[in-house]
């Protein structure tokens, strides 16, 4: 199994005011929108080291990634966070 989604999430989740997130109560409905932000970000990396196929079902990538992978994929989540937000 490689890295789950949730190393990414947590990231993403330092970056930002978490103030928004506080509305919702609902976590599965917040994981999806997290997820839609993942799929950008994976979309932007133009050239990562590794593999960044992923498995929906499994909530995870299929190839462990690291902790620059994780950094990028979560600084392109809060640009797309933000492109919302403008």
């Amino acid at each position: 199994m490689g890295t789950p989604f949730r190393e990414v999430y947590d990231a993403f989740l330092g970056k930002i005011d978490q103030d928004e997130w506080n509305l919702y109560k609902d976590l599965e409905m917040l994981e999806q929108d997290w997820f839609m932000l993942l799929k950008s970000a994976v979309e932007r990396f133009m050239f990562p080291r590794v593999s960044l196929e992923y498995s929906v079902e499994e909530q995870c990538f299929t190839e462990k990634i690291g902790q620059q992978e994780i950094q990028v994929l979560a600084t392109f989540m809060r640009n797309e966070w933000l492109k919302r937000a403008l």
